[in-house]
C-alpha cells in the first residue's frame, strides 16, 4: 500500500487535524495573553480549525484566521459557532497574502512554519508579514527545536540541506503515512529573521516564558521590524 502524506491528508481531513492536534493546549494561554496585551486585531497564520484563533476571539480580541485549506476553515467556522464567537476567516497562503490592513500582532503557532520548504519562501513569508505588521507590532513564531534531546532524529531516514541556507528537511514514515517538513536550528532561525529585516526581541524555550536553551523542546521567537 502506498504511503499517504500526513500534511496533505490533514488538510483534506480537518477531523484528523483536530484528533492529532486538539490535545495540544500548552501554548494557548501564551498566545491569548499576547493577543490581549496587543489590544488586537490579531492575525493568526495557518490557523487550521481555529485551535488558537477561537480562544483569542473568546477573550474578546478581534482576530483574523488565515489558512490555505477551505475545509479546515469550514471546520473552524463550525467550531466558532459552537463556541459562540464570530471572527473573520481568510483563505490564503501565508507566504503570499494581501489583506490591505495592519495588525499589532501576527502569529504562526504549532510549528506550522515547517511547511516552508526553501529559503526563498521564507523571504516571501517575511515580506508578506512586514506589509501587514504595524511599525511597533510583534510577530510570534512557535516552533520545535530540532537540536533538543526529545527530537526523534532516529526516526528520520533523510536529512538534506538547502544550498543557500541550512534549511533541514526531515522525512520519515510511520505506518502507511509519511511526512516531509523543514526545520531550522536556533542560530539559523535567528539569522534568517535578521536577514529579512526583523530582529528577535524575546526568545523563549517554553510557553511559560522560560528562556531558550539548547535542551528546550520549543523555540518561541518574538520578532519586530528592525
Amino acid at each position: 500500500m502506498p504511503r499517504r502524506p500526513w500534511s496533505r491528508e490533514i488538510y483534506k481531513t480537518p477531523e484528523l487535524y483536530d484528533e492529532l492536534c486538539g490535545d495540544h493546549r500548552d501554548d494557548i494561554r501564551f498566545y491569548v495573553d499576547r493577543a490581549v496585551a496587543s489590544g488586537g486585531p490579531v492575525l493568526d497564520l495557518a490557523c487550521g480549525t481555529g485551535r488558537v484563533t477561537i480562544p483569542i476571539a473568546q477573550a474578546g480580541i478581534e482576530v483574523v484566521g488565515l489558512d490555505v485549506s477551505p475545509l479546515m476553515m469550514k471546520r473552524g467556522m463550525e467550531k466558532a459557532e459552537t463556541a459562540g464567537v464570530s471572527l473573520q476567516w481568510v483563505e490564503g497562503d501565508y507566504c503570499n497574502f494581501s489583506l490591505e490592513r495592519k495588525f499589532p500582532l501576527i502569529l504562526i503557532a504549532n510549528h506550522s512554519i515547517h511547511a516552508i520548504e526553501d529559503y526563498f519562501s521564507f523571504c516571501r513569508f517575511f515580506e508578506s508579514v512586514e506589509k501587514h505588521l504595524t511599525d511597533s507590532g510583534l510577530l510570534i513564531i512557535g516552533d520545535l527545536n530540532p537540536g533538543s534531546p526529545g527530537f526523534d532524529l532516529h526516526k528520520v531516514p533523510k536529512l538534506s540541506s538547502d544550498e543557500v541556507l541550512s534549511i533541514n528537511r526531515l522525512e520519515w514514515s510511520k505506518g502507511n503515512r509519511e511526512q516531509k517538513l523543514s526545520y531550522l536550528y536556533p542560530k539559523e532561525f535567528v539569522e534568517i529573521v535578521e536577514y529579512n529585516s526583523f530582529r528577535v526581541t524575546e526568545f523563549f524555550g517554553d510557553y511559560d516564558g522560560g528562556p531558550f536553551s539548547p535542551e528546550k523542546q520549543h523555540m518561541i521567537l518574538v520578532c519586530q521590524k528592525a
